[in-house]
């Protein structure tokens, strides 16, 4: 994370606490397994430096933040770290896959210090746990979801378009409720081809003609919630 001088304002920075996570897709766009042996890679920043890095944005006029990985409730001061973020007034987003909701601890620190939370779903029942290589991942995914929305956190539900959910995708719609849910929205993704994602391309690449496809039938389907900007997309942008 760089900042070459003060008058190069960024207002959002996206911090990677940990490359550390408990789930395998295939089309991850960080370093948080090696796709060719299976076996994961860890790294994490230290708390200190955690809440260091959060000084030295807020100097630089940082208005928000999103805490990535990885999964980033697996850093051991997770909590701690995001409390320090609302107490330096930053607006703070969390990227998860929604595991830990278990964790008591990790569930009240988000409840109190997360404005957003970014959650992965990407396809219902086993087609979302296919593609975690997790079973029950799906229903944790949910479980989470509610309980954000319960506690009156903005969720954004992140779902990535691959060979694996083409057939199945439309139906996340349904599945979270993005017709009837406030303080909801749905972004659809292509693949990035970037670290796993680019090693496994072959297997995980609907290709520009499908995701196009899928946009437009998600649109048909939901476009009132399409309108009202409930629903965005992201192209591979890599």
């Amino acid at each position: 994370m760089v900042v070459k001088n003060k008058q190069e304002k960024v207002e959002t920075f996206i911090f990677e606490l940990t490359n550390r996570c408990n789930e395998n897709c295939d089309f991850c766009y960080s370093i948080s397994y090696n796709s060719i042996t299976g076996k994961p890679r860890f790294g994490q920043i230290d708390k200190d430096k955690c809440f260091n890095v959060l000084d030295t944005i807020c100097e630089y006029g940082a208005k928000s933040i999103d805490f990535s990985g990885g999964e980033p409730t697996l850093h051991p001061n997770f909590s701690e770290i995001i409390r320090y973020s609302k107490e330096k007034g930053l607006d703070t987003i969390l990227s998860t896959n929604g595991s830990t909701i278990n964790n008591e601890n990790i569930r009240n620190s988000i409840i109190d210090s997360v404005n957003c939370v970014a959650l992965s779903i990407h396809g219902v029942n086993d087609v979302h746990d296919k593609i975690k290589y997790e079973k029950g991942s799906y229903m944790r995914a949910i479980n989470s979801l509610e309980m954000y929305l319960s506690n009156n956190l903005n969720v954004k539900v992140n779902s990535v378009l691959c060979n694996e959910n083409v057939s199945n995708i439309k139906e996340i719609g349904e599945s979270i409720g993005i017709r009837d849910k406030e303080n909801l929205t749905w972004k659809i993704s292509q693949a990035v081809t970037r670290e796993a994602g680019l090693l496994n391309r072959n297997k995980i690449d609907a290709g520009d003609e499908v995701y196009e496809m899928v946009k437009k039938n998600i649109v048909e389907l939901y476009f009132q919630e399409y309108n009202a900007g409930k629903i965005i997309f992201r192209e591979n942008d890599v």
